[in-house]
């Protein structure tokens, strides 16, 4: 008979303060390949079929792509506002303030992208 045995790191277990890792450390988070399954979709549909599984591969592409698409817009956002806080430190003073409430806007609309992209990524996994 063999026993499961957890191993948890040193750190963890002396009590220090990296013990909020615990619950990192025991979660599961399976490894798929979202854009693998979105290039074979069929492939992926036929071997879910002659496993007698019932799997949404189209749905699941579209969440991949919607994802993608987020994260795409996130990225030129926050390029967008990083070129702008640059520009800001030559700008006259005038101008400087209107930049400043174009990165305020930026920001926002970051963060209200950052909550619906981290959504749809939790409902990848």
């Amino acid at each position: 008979m063999s026993a499961f045995i957890l191993r948890i790191p040193r750190f963890v277990r002396l009590g220090c303060r990296f013990q909020s890792a615990l619950p990192q450390l025991l979660s599961f988070r399976p490894m798929l390949d979202y854009k693998a399954i979105a290039d074979n979709g069929t492939l992926h549909k036929t071997n879910a079929k002659s496993r007698n599984m019932d799997v949404d591969v189209d749905g699941v592409v579209a969440q991949f792509q919607s994802w993608r698409k987020m994260t795409s817009e996130l990225d030129q956002l926050r390029e967008k506002r990083n070129r702008a806080s640059v520009a800001i430190g030559k700008l006259k003073d005038g101008e400087r303030t209107k930049a400043i409430e174009e990165t305020k806007t930026l920001k926002v609309s970051i963060a209200d992208l950052e909550i619906r992209e981290r959504a749809a990524e939790e409902t990848l996994l």
